[in-house]
C-alpha cells in the first residue's frame, strides 16, 4: 500500500483536485435530503410514506453499491464506473423538480439511488487504495467542506424564506450538484487499469463477510440508524419549536465544522486511540447529543449540541475506514466499501428512516431524536457485550496506528 503521509502528493495534483471537487459537490447533496422530506410533506405525503420512500431508496442503493463496487474491482475500472454512474444519475434526477405523485417521486429517487447514489463508495475506494486511511481523511474533509457550505447557504436563505420555501428549492439543488459532480470526474484519469495489479480471487471477497467485521458492521448500522432524524427530520423539529428558518442550515453547518476538525485530526486520533475504542466513544457521545436535542428547548444549547457531529460522523467514519484499511485486502477495497455502505448506511439508514417516518406520524419530531438516543444506548450495550470477543478475534482493532 502507498504510504498515507501525503494523499495529495501520492495522487498527483490533478487527480487530488478532482477528488476534492467530487467530494465537495457530492456530499453537498446530503443537505438536500435534510430538506427534501419537508418538500414531500408539502406535496401531501404522510410521514410514514416519506419514511417508506427514503427507506426503500436506501435499501436499493445499499444493495446496488456492492454490485457496482465488485464490478469495478474485478475489472479495475473505478474511475470509468464512477463516471458512468454519475452521468446516469443526472439523467435520473432531472425529472425530480417536475413530479408530484408519490409513485413518481419514488421512481426518481430509486433511479438516482441505483446510479449516482452508488458512486461515493467507489470514490472512497479509489482514494483509500491510493492514500491509505490517514491520507483519505484529508481529501474526504473536502466533502465535509462542501456539505458545510451548502448548510451555510441554506441558513442564509432562511433569512429571507420560510422552511417550506427553502425545501421547495431542493429538487433543483440536487440536479445542479449531480451535474457538477459528474463534470468533476473529467479531471480523473481516463483509465486507471494496471497490468501489474493481480485480479482478486473469490476467497478474498468471502473474507468481507466473516466475523468480527460483520459484528462491527451490525453495531455501526444501529449507530447510523440513529442519525436519520438529524438527516431527515431536523426541519420538522425546528418548525415544532418555532425556530427561525435559518436554524436547520446553521445547525448542520455547526455539525459540519466539527466534522471537518475531526477529519483533520484523524492522523493524530488514530495514533492515540485504536479504531474500536474510537468507535465506542462516538456512540456514547452521540447518544448524549440526541438526548440533548430531544429535550433541551434552548436554541443556543441545541446548536452547541451539534458539535457532537465531530464524533457522530467524523470520528465514527475515521474509525470505520481504519478498520477497513486493516481488515480488507487492497484487491477488494471497493467491494469492502460497498459492504460498508450495504450494511451500515443502507440497512441501518433504512431502519432509521422507516422507524422515524412512522414515529413522525404519531408523535412530535422531538420524539424521533429521543428514540435515536435510546437506539445508540442499545448499540453501545451491544458493543460492550462483544468487546472481549472482538479483542480475541481481531486485536488489530484495539491497537493505535
Amino acid at each position: 500500500m502507498i504510504s498515507p503521509h501525503n494523499a495529495e502528493a501520492e495522487l498527483g495534483g490533478a487527480r487530488a483536485g478532482s477528488l476534492a471537487l467530487i467530494y465537495a459537490t457530492s456530499l453537498a447533496t446530503v443537505l438536500v435530503f435534510t430538506y427534501l422530506p419537508r418538500h414531500f410533506e408539502a406535496l401531501g405525503l404522510s410521514g410514514a410514506m416519506i419514511g417508506t420512500i427514503f427507506a426503500a431508496r436506501t435499501i436499493a442503493q445499499s444493495f446496488a453499491s456492492p454490485l457496482w463496487a465488485t464490478l469495478a474491482d474485478r475489472h479495475d475500472r473505478l474511475t470509468a464506473t464512477t463516471r458512468a454512474l454519475l452521468v446516469s444519475g443526472v439523467v435520473a434526477v432531472a425529472a425530480l423538480p417536475f413530479v408530484v405523485a408519490p409513485l413518481a417521486l419514488f421512481g426518481v429517487l430509486l433511479a438516482y439511488a441505483l446510479t449516482a447514489g452508488c458512486a461515493l463508495p467507489l470514490i472512497d475506494a479509489l482514494t483509500l487504495r491510493a492514500a491509505g486511511a490517514e491520507g483519505f481523511s484529508r481529501l474526504r474533509a473536502f466533502g465535509s467542506a462542501g456539505f458545510g457550505l451548502a448548510a451555510l447557504g441554506a441558513a442564509a436563505l432562511g433569512l429571507y424564506y420560510t422552511h417550506a420555501e427553502i425545501a421547495a428549492m431542493t429538487p433543483w439543488a440536487l440536479v445542479l450538484a449531480t451535474i457538477l459532480t459528474a463534470l468533476a470526474t473529467l479531471g480523473l484519469p481516463r483509465d486507471e487499469r494496471s497490468l501489474t495489479r493481480p485480479r482478486p480471487d473469490w476467497s478474498l471477497f468471502k473474507e468481507l463477510w466473516r466475523a468480527p467485521l460483520v459484528v462491527i458492521f451490525a453495531i455501526a448500522a444501529l449507530h447510523w440508524a440513529s442519525q436519520m432524524p438529524y438527516n431527515l427530520f431536523l426541519v420538522f423539529l425546528c418548525e415544532e419549536r418555532d425556530f427561525p428558518a435559518w436554524t436547520p442550515g446553521l445547525a448542520v453547518g455547526v455539525g459540519i465544522a466539527a466534522e471537518i476538525v475531526a477529519f483533520a485530526m484523524a492522523p493524530r486520533l488514530l495514533k492515540r486511540i485504536a479504531p474500536l475504542p474510537l468507535f465506542a466513544l462516538s456512540i456514547a457521545l452521540t447518544a448524549l447529543r440526541w438526548f440533548l436535542t430531544a429535550y433541551v428547548t434552548s436554541l443556543p444549547l441545541i446548536l452547541a449540541a451539534q458539535l457532537g457531529h465531530a464524533f457522530s460522523y467524523g470520528a465514527f467514519y475515521v474509525a470505520m475506514m481504519a478498520i477497513l484499511d486493516r481488515r480488507v485486502p487492497p484487491e477488494v477495497r471497493a467491494t469492502g466499501q460497498g459492504a460498508l455502505y450495504l450494511v451500515v448506511f443502507g440497512l441501518g439508514g433504512a431502519l432509521g428512516a422507516g422507524l422515524g417516518g412512522w414515529l413522525l406520524d404519531v408523535a412530535p419530531a422531538s420524539r424521533t431524536f429521543a428514540a435515536a438516543g435510546w437506539l445508540e444506548v442499545v448499540a453501545f450495550i451491544g458493543l460492550l457485550a462483544a468487546w472481549r470477543w472482538l479483542n480475541r478475534a481481531a486485536n488489530t482493532f484495539l491497537r493505535p496506528s
